[in-house]
């Protein structure tokens, strides 16, 4: 199985190759071995997606979605996900979204962490951008032919695709930090690189710690941690694959959505759900 994990742009050059990508391989036994970690543009994002060869996990840094109540003023008949994916094509949520704020402030969704930002924040440069980006993104994969898209928490795969099952999880990679106790703050400043160096160092163990899952090439001499030493952005990328590996060996160290018939279920459907895992050394059934 591959794992990717995306560490997403909003920038407004949309050829500019500022979102990170990390992807390795998986295996039954637990093993992740790290393969690349470099930069791409979101067009090449969506099409490498898109022509995957082999079944996949995709943790990737952007909001899926937004506030349930944002999504009522927007898209009124929206009901799930995709709907509101449909709706970024028609150039109308930055307008909507102004308006919005202006009367109910930014919301943030049931899922977010309070370490997060809200997806309506207006005046943060990358956060709008990369939802409205993220979400148009999503469109295009839902209604991909090559490959089998899945979005939890939805309950049902994109209606045309007929190739490699993908499965697409919303994660934050400062919330996963958090989880793990690691530093989650001031490690994306250009002079903190030995907070950064410090999470590279300790990830792999807590990674095994929590999931069974022994990381293989982020040795403190090889490409991937130089990368990742010099580039926050590189860091958020692996620490998302990272979070999905976790994720497919160890689901149960995550908070799950609201089932059908749940309270919250039909609000997951429509806002999302952030995937990251409970608070390392503490039994998941004690933090539902």
């Amino acid at each position: 199985m591959r794992v990717i994990g995306v560490d997403f742009s909003g920038d407004k050059s949309e050829g500019s190759k500022i979102t990170w990508f990390a992807e390795g391989n998986l295996s039954g036994g637990g093993l992740l071995k790290l393969e690349i970690c470099c930069p791409i543009t979101r067009k090449d994002l969506t099409h490498k997606l898109a022509s995957l060869k082999q079944p996949a996990v995709v943790a990737m840094d952007f909001p899926f979605s937004v506030p349930r109540e944002f999504a009522n003023f927007w898209v009124p008949t929206a009901r799930t996900m995709p709907d509101l994916w449909a709706a970024t094509q028609r150039d109308s949520f930055s307008t909507r979204r102004d308006e919005f704020v202006r009367l109910r402030w930014e919301q943030k969704r049931t899922c977010d962490p309070p370490e997060s930002k809200s997806p309506l924040k207006r005046h943060n440069p990358d956060m709008g951008p990369m939802t409205i980006w993220g979400m148009r993104m999503l469109d295009c994969l839902w209604h991909c032919r090559t490959v089998s898209v899945s979005v939890l928490p939805l309950p049902e795969s994109s209606p045309h695709g007929s190739g490699h099952p993908v499965k697409l999880l919303e994660v934050m990679p400062g919330a996963t930090l958090r989880s793990l106790k690691l530093p989650y703050t001031g490690y994306k400043a250009k002079d903190r690189i030995e907070k950064r160096q410090e999470i590279l160092n300790k990830l792999p163990n807590l990674a095994q710690q929590v999931a069974s899952v022994q990381v293989v090439g982020l040795s403190a001499k090889g490409d991937i941690y130089k990368k990742c030493e010099e580039s926050d952005d590189a860091l958020d990328s692996v620490i998302a694959a990272i979070t999905a590996a976790l994720w497919v060996y160890a689901p149960d160290r995550f908070p799950h959505p609201p089932a059908p018939g749940q309270p919250g279920h039909q609000v997951s459907l429509l806002e999302g759900w952030l995937f990251k895992p409970y608070q390392i050394n503490e039994p998941a059934e004690e933090q539902e």
